[in-house]
């Protein structure tokens, strides 16, 4: 777990970790469809 120094940084971080969470889900999604 990394602690962040500025709020700044948090709302970086956590902008990046719902992209990724998206991004893992349209993945999920898609690959349920194909099938």
């Amino acid at each position: 777990m990394i602690v962040v120094s500025t709020s700044e940084e948090a709302e970086r971080t956590d902008s990046q970790v719902r992209r990724t969470a998206t991004f893992a889900e349209m993945e999920r999604t898609m690959r349920s469809e194909s099938f």
